[in-house]
This record gives structure tokens, C-alpha cells and sequence, in this order.
């Protein structure tokens, strides 16, 4: 049976991070005294009127950053639970098993692409899920050599299931890989796959 040399333990579930929604009202515009009526000094419109929160208006480049980076750490979070109920929904497992799946399928896959594939197939995919992967430089420079077969088992042995089930995970981890990249990026996946593996790569399509 062909052994997974990247095994992964415990991986924590994808947790999701919301966003407030600020509602702010009109400044208020007191008449002047004496029952006159209001006038109003022409200028620049204030930032509040522009819709820019106060807190924001004040903000230092070091909050501006922070501020960035906690978008952006969303987005990230969002993007992975997205894909994880996708693929949930393609393979009917529970979310922590197809977390590992998609895992496991992945760390195969890659095992037989060069490395500059590798790379350009994670560009696509969610962050998250890539970080679960061994970094580059501890990855193998040249891929391994097996078939359809062997990577099916790599993955039962991984996820602890009968090879029948195990490959019904394959196909569908693989189409919500393929669901995630361009057209053009799937086809040159398969195109550094022997036979077997193409043939598996192509029933998600």
C-alpha cells in the first residue's frame, strides 16, 4: 500500500468572523438664535457626511494596517468555510473529516506534480487549507511516481476507510478543487498526470 509521508493530526474546524454594521444619523443643524433662519458656511464636506466612520477619519497608518489586516484575515476565514461547505455538500461528510479529506487528497496530488505545479494549483486555493501542507522547502523536489490506484490508498489510509469509499472522497475533494481554479489551470493539472490519474481528474469534471 502506498504510505503517506506527510501524515497531519488534529485539524482545527474553520471558524467564520462577522463584521458590525455602523448606522450613523444626520448631524444636527440648530437654527440661530432669535427664531432665524439656519445658514450654512460653504467648504469641504466633513468626513462623517462622506459616510467615513469618525474612528476611521483619525485613524494612523499603523490602525489603517491593522484595520487592513483584519479584512483581510476574514476574507481568508470566509473564502476556506465557503469551500469546506461546498465540499461537505459534494461528499455528504461531517466538516471535520472533509477538512482532512481535502487534505489528504491534496497532499497526494501534489506529490505527483512538479513543484512549479504545486504552486501555481495553491495560488488558486483557499489560503487556509494550503497552510495545512508542509512548507516548499520540506516538500520533495521532483514528484513521486504512482497511479490511480496508490492514491487512492494513500488516502484510506489516511481517512481510515475502505478503498471503495475512499476513492467516492477523491472525486469529490477533486471537483471542489476543480470548482476553485480556472479552467485553464485544471487542464494543465492534468496534463502532468499519467493516464490513470487523468481519468480520475476528469470524471469531476
Amino acid at each position: 500500500m502506498f504510505s503517506n509521508p506527510w501524515h497531519f493530526q488534529g485539524i482545527p474546524p474553520a471558524a467564520g468572523r462577522g463584521w458590525g454594521v455602523w448606522g450613523w444619523g444626520p448631524p444636527a443643524c440648530p437654527a440661530l438664535a432669535g427664531g432665524g433662519v439656519a445658514t450654512f458656511r460653504r467648504g469641504p464636506v466633513p468626513p462623517i457626511a462622506r459616510g467615513v466612520p469618525m474612528a476611521q477619519a483619525h485613524e494612523t497608518d499603523t490602525e489603517k494596517q491593522e484595520r487592513h489586516a483584519r479584512r483581510h484575515e476574514a476574507h481568508v476565514r470566509a473564502t476556506y468555510a465557503a469551500f469546506l461547505r461546498h465540499l461537505c455538500e459534494l461528499s455528504a461528510l461531517p466538516p471535520a473529516l472533509a477538512e482532512s479529506a481535502a487534505v489528504s487528497v491534496l497532499s497526494a496530488l501534489e506529490r505527483r506534480l512538479m513543484p512549479n505545479g504545486a504552486r501555481n494549483l495553491e495560488s488558486q486555493l483557499p489560503r487556509m487549507l494550503v497552510e495545512f501542507l508542509p512548507p516548499p522547502d520540506e516538500r520533495p523536489p521532483r514528484p513521486h511516481r504512482f497511479g490511480r490506484e496508490e492514491f487512492v490508498a494513500s488516502v484510506a489510509e489516511d481517512l481510515q476507510m475502505p478503498m471503495e469509499q475512499a476513492e467516492l472522497v477523491v472525486r469529490a475533494v477533486l471537483r471542489a478543487f476543480q470548482d476553485q481554479i480556472t479552467e485553464g489551470e485544471a487542464d494543465k493539472v492534468a496534463s502532468n498526470l499519467p493516464a490513470d490519474l487523468q481519468a480520475l481528474w476528469r470524471l469531476t469534471q
